[in-house]
């Protein structure tokens, strides 16, 4: 299928979407949210993306990350933020919006999300404001992994899936192996299929 634009979902934690938005990429104290793995400053894939938008000049990108660690921040350029902005919006989605977007779920569909799942969605139907669509979000773990933010803004709190719920439930099973290299070789080769 193809696609016409990605749009890059973060929370309270919006350098991504700060430097999509301004050109701006500056850090700033990252702030607790109900999506921890948004809670960043520093996205090893956006570095990925500086490396593609400035022709793989490594050089280019070395300066842009010493910059980033000496003076908190860097510009890409206006050329490099256009051709990035072709393909990607950054919309970002406060704790608010993210509980309402749990709520509003579960409320329309009877499902529940996860509030990382929310915020893209959330930002999907920003998107869809004053955009055309179609808009596809995927979600990013399952609700249970985040009982108690579900919960406070659905009222319900997600079960887990069976499998995981039996592997909880069963008893935990490990070897205590002595601090000893060759030991701890012998006993990967005996469990491994190595020779076969």
């Amino acid at each position: 299928m193809p696609v016409k634009r990605l749009i890059v979902a973060t929370n309270t934690n919006d350098i991504l979407a700060q430097s999509l938005t301004t050109g701006r990429h500056k850090l700033e104290t990252v702030k607790p949210t109900i999506t921890p793995s948004m809670d960043i400053q520093v996205a090893s894939n956006f570095e990925r993306l500086l490396f593609e938008i400035y022709d793989r000049d490594g050089t280019e990108i070395s300066r842009h990350m010493e910059a980033l660690s000496s003076d908190g921040g860097y510009t890409i350029d206006t050329k490099r933020l256009e051709r990035t902005r072709s393909l990607f919006t950054g919309v970002a989605i406060d704790e608010t919006q993210t509980r309402n977007e749990m709520k509003r779920v579960h409320a329309e569909t009877g499902l529940l999300i996860d509030p990382h799942t929310a915020v893209g969605v959330a930002a999907g139907r920003a998107h869809l404001a004053t955009n055309d669509g179609p808009v596809i979000s995927l979600a990013t773990a399952d609700p249970a992994k985040f009982p108690d933010s579900v919960e406070s803004a659905t009222g319900q709190r997600p079960k887990p899936p069976e499998r995981l719920a039996e592997a909880l439930a069963s008893s935990e099973r490990y070897e205590v192996l002595e601090g000893d290299l060759k030991g701890l070789q012998a006993y990967i080769r005996a469990r491994s299929c190595v020779g076969i």
